[in-house]
């Protein structure tokens, strides 16, 4: 079956040859963010090129791919063919006559290939182009999934890769969760110590209740609920491209923009140090992925 993810890069090939030609389809392919096409194919095979290239997009969306056919016919046309049948034909007219009219002796082969049409140019059966590609089109195919397969494991590889940084993410998700609440008290206490340095040997008291309105500011200002929730559910979409059945790359780009963009809200929220490391850590893990995905259809 299709591998999950498909690595933009790899190589593949595969032979063929009979009696009159041997030929080789080499692929490989390398990163790029859109779709691009190099053919080097022998001039015999230009008139099917659009059925090469044809071929080619069917099978892949995303990086530059490099094909190379090479072609090397293996016995020259003749000039002139014996043409089996108008001999045959005339052969049998021949003897017809011979019997009806009681003529002795026999019509040799010299006789026949003299008559008009018994010899003809050979350029119609010449290989061309068209038989050429009808010949090595399951060799481009083999070539093809030579090439998807090598995609496929590097594909398994990244895989494995990104899974385990989501897994790191959602550790860093829960790390930071659990430190809003002491984010929250340890502003409120350093507060209500300043304030009491402050108010140090003055009559004048700070009412509880503007302490406590000061306190929620801060607690809204800094909250980062919102943007814990959108990572997990980057988080899972990352995991689902992973997994789905479709082509992920250009995907996968746009969910780690949003991870980015999420993770630079939460920093900016945030003037705990401890709060701020966790969030950097995200980043990292989420710039790892964006290496990885980069690399992928």
């Amino acid at each position: 079956g299709r591998a999950v993810l498909s690595s933009m890069t790899g190589f593949g090939s595969a032979s063929y040859e009979d009696a009159e030609l041997r030929g080789r389809v080499e692929v490989r392919s390398v990163n790029n963010r859109f779709f691009k096409l190099n053919t080097k194919v022998p001039d015999l095979l230009y008139p099917s090129l659009h059925e090469v290239e044809a071929l080619v997009k069917s099978r892949l969306e995303r990086g530059t791919i490099y094909l190379s056919i090479y072609v090397d016919l293996l016995a020259p046309p003749l000039e002139y063919v014996l043409d089996r049948r108008a001999i045959a034909a005339y052969r049998r007219e021949l003897d017809a006559i011979q019997q009806e009219l009681r003529i002795p002796g026999e019509v040799g082969i010299g006789v026949l290939a003299v008559l008009p049409g018994a010899v003809r140019p050979a350029r119609e059966e010449a290989l061309d182009g068209e038989g050429i590609w009808e010949r090595l089109r399951p060799v481009a195919g083999e070539a093809l999934d030579a090439l998807q397969a090598m995609r496929g494991r590097e594909g398994g590889r990244v895989r494995d890769e990104v899974l385990l940084r989501c897994e790191t993410i959602r550790e860093g998700l829960r790390a930071v969760e659990a430190r809003l609440p002491a984010v929250v008290r340890e502003y409120q206490e350093r507060l209500h110590r300043r304030v009491q340095a402050l108010l140090a040997g003055v009559e004048t008291k700070l009412a509880p209740e503007d302490l406590a309105r000061e306190v929620a500011l801060y607690a809204d200002k800094s909250d980062v609920s919102e943007e814990l929730q959108r990572l997990r559910s980057h988080v899972d979409e990352v995991v689902a491209a992973c997994e789905g059945p479709e082509a992920a790359g250009r995907r996968l780009e746009f969910i780690v923009q949003e991870m980015f963009r999420e993770a630079n809200t939460m920093a900016s929220k945030s003037g705990d140090s401890e709060l701020v490391r966790h969030v950097l850590g995200i980043k990292s893990e989420v710039d790892r992925i964006k290496e990885q995905t980069q690399n992928i259809e």
